[in-house]
């Protein structure tokens, strides 16, 4: 177990950037983004029912709120919609460490000074697993949490200025909730991205350029299985692209349909969690989605044999 930590530590120390610049930086983009940018709310929303396609400053959003229910009911929606660029970036990060992870130790042969150490191929590949799909994310959440955590002082403040009871107001903001959704989502994500994992790790563990590699790989496969099944977007996609994000909220993949569906049920303290968790906890209980994970786990274990036979060379 010691073995294993000390890896983990290895990848937070060579990918800094990944687990503590890049989440810093996204909490200063997103204050930018409350300070001047605009929702595009469509006709039906939490925000009221409004004209097609017209958007709303987010600062306007947040000026505008009373100590009312309302008020604080749209605020629990506004705290989770923060998450979504810190998720979409999250995904690029993830992305972009698995490509590289087992390819950098062989590129600059640092692979030959971890195998004269007491560690193993599998424990190294999963250390890489466990840095890329869940610190990566948990550094990214915490991001989040921090970035919510402002956008609730700066009401606070603003409740204050005005002389409006914050007491009643903040009765009515679901943070738990929404973190509870947060996570309900985030492991969804997690199951769901098992299968682009394993493909990411098992290109970089072959290739000394997996970016090119993977690329031309999923052309084959859609290519195959255009000509095997007449469709494409199916299967390969689904398993290796499509399933980190279709299958929960955290890139906003199905908000419209909860916000609709919460507004015309009325919003309440109960559905907070369960509206924005509800595809997620359904794609849970989905053989598609087990049945990506397990091909997942199939081309980690692949890919911890192609780094053992690579070094070997």
């Amino acid at each position: 177990m010691q073995k294993y930590s000390t890896l983990v530590k290895r990848e937070c120390w060579e990918h800094r950037t990944s687990f503590f610049t890049v989440p810093l930086l996204l909490i200063l983009f997103v204050a930018l983004i409350v300070a001047f940018g605009e929702i595009n709310i469509g006709s039906f929303s939490p925000f009221g029912s409004r004209g097609n396609n017209e958007t709303i400053s987010i600062a306007q959003i947040v000026a505008n709120m009373g100590s009312d229910q309302d008020s604080a009911m749209r605020l629990n929606y506004i705290l989770y919609l923060i998450g979504l660029p810190f998720f979409c970036i999250m995904l690029l990060l993830m992305n972009s460490y698995f490509l590289g992870s087992l390819r950098d130790d062989r590129k600059d042969k640092s692979i030959y000074f971890w195998n004269s150490m007491p560690v193993s191929h599998t424990e190294t590949v999963l250390s890489k697993l466990f840095s890329g799909l869940v610190l990566i994310p948990i550094a990214t959440i915490i991001a989040v949490i921090v970035a919510q955590l402002l956008v609730i002082a700066i009401v606070y403040i603003r409740l204050l200025l005005n002389g409006d009871d914050a007491s009643l107001f903040f009765g009515n903001v679901h943070i738990f909730e929404v973190w509870l959704a947060v996570g309900i989502n985030y492991m969804a994500f997690a199951i769901g991205s098992l299968g682009m994992a394993g493909f990411l790790l098992l290109c970089s563990a072959y290739s000394l350029r997996p970016f090119l590699f993977s690329f031309l790989i999923l052309i084959g496969l859609l290519v195959c299985e255009y000509l095997l099944t007449g469709q494409v977007n199916q299967i390969v996609m689904y398993a290796l692209v499509k399933a980190p994000i279709v299958t929960n909220h955290m890139f906003g993949n199905g908000l419209r349909d909860a916000f609709q569906n919460s507004s015309t049920a009325g919003i309440d303290s109960i559905n907070i969690s369960a509206t924005l968790s509800q595809h997620a906890l359904s794609s849970l209980t989905k053989i598609h989605m087990w049945a990506t994970a397990a091909f997942g786990l199939l081309l980690i274990v692949a890919a911890i044999n192609v780094r053992k036979y690579n070094s070997s060379e």
